[in-house]
């Protein structure tokens, strides 16, 4: 356990100082209004840092295809099903665990 929390804690640091700005934004549906015939939203971004990497040939499968890139980020950081955004560009999510 202790070795554990040692690692994260060097992973937090590499991760903080050589990683790039990434945004997680968490949609939330509102109330449905029948007379316009949609829904409120609710938006919010959580800022954080992340590094960014492609896949290798290896890893390509049903759900993991070539050219996919990979965001690392510190797993408390992340809801599981927001969208991405990194360098103004939103990803779709793949949780690989």
């Amino acid at each position: 356990m202790v070795l554990s929390k040692s690692l994260q804690k060097v992973a937090e640091k590499v991760v903080n100082k050589f990683g790039g700005d990434a945004i997680i934004r968490t949609v939330t549906s509102g109330a449905y209004d029948p007379v316009t015939g949609t829904a409120s939203e609710s938006v919010s971004d959580v800022e954080l840092k992340g590094v960014v990497e492609d896949v290798n040939a290896r890893e390509v499968n049903d759900l993991v295809q070539a050219g996919d890139r990979r965001l690392l980020i510190a797993a408390e950081d992340s809801p599981p099903t927001s969208p991405l955004g990194i360098h103004t560009k939103t990803w779709r999510r793949k949780l690989i665990p």
